[in-house]
């Protein structure tokens, strides 16, 4: 597999969490910096941020089903800056509720200027008990409205203990394709669309953040 190319200043942020400690479910957005890189040591002191940040934040509204396991940031701006991953124990939901399916997510949606054809940037979080559920299809909307918030007070870690120089810490979202090249198999003859990989990544700044009034079901646990 052809390796992404380089992202100038912008993190990778992969949340792990586990569902009754064996399924993991990985949760991804980056965030972009207008300051100097960071080493090694600055992505330990963030990550570590986010134990207490998961415990505030997002414990409330997940199951005790859920734990928080891992925390891997990586800087993007070339295959040597730093990456670093923070580890965590202990770390469970604390929301009282029946239980729903382990693929049961809340989607939230990220909103960018720029318009395009396609899937846009979204993240599938594991929020929420049976006792969020309005209906088998709908969140009660006081718990849509809590997740969202939680996610948001999530989402400020970073920009809000920047590391030495950071400068200005903003989500934003990755475009690494565009359009596809319709290539034939030499056995088969048939066609298929293979993305088309941008030589610089385009990075659009998050402009708002929504979230959908129904529950996603995800049988593979990734975005």
């Amino acid at each position: 597999m052809v390796a992404l190319p380089s992202v100038s200043k912008v993190l990778k942020f992969t949340h792990s969490l586990l569902f009754n400690d064996t399924t993991i479910a990985l949760v991804r957005f980056y965030e972009q910096y207008t300051g100097v890189a960071p080493i090694v040591g600055d992505l330990l002191t963030l990550g570590a941020l986010y134990g207490p940040a998961f415990t505030a934040d997002l414990a409330p509204v997940m199951s005790p089903n859920l734990s928080y396991s891992t925390v891997l940031i990586e800087d993007l701006s070339s295959p040597i800056s730093a990456a670093a991953e923070s580890a965590f124990t202990g770390l469970v939901g604390t929301e009282v509720g029946a239980d729903i399916p382990a693929a049961t997510t809340a989607l939230i949606n990220y909103e960018i200027s720029r318009r395009y054809r396609g899937g846009k940037p979204k993240n599938f979080v594991p929020f929420g008990t049976g006792a969020d559920l309005l209906t088998d299809q709908t969140w009660e909307v006081a718990s849509a409205d809590g997740f969202l918030g939680a996610w948001l007070d999530f989402l400020a870690v970073a920009a809000d203990n920047p590391w030495p120089g950071a400068g200005v810490i903003s989500p934003v979202n990755i475009s690494y394709y565009t359009g596809f090249t319709a290539v034939e198999n030499p056995l088969t003859h048939r066609y298929r669309n293979v993305p088309n990989m941008r030589v610089t990544p385009l990075v659009d700044l998050i402009t708002a953040v929504t979230i959908s009034g129904r529950p996603h079901f995800q049988t593979r646990r990734g975005v």
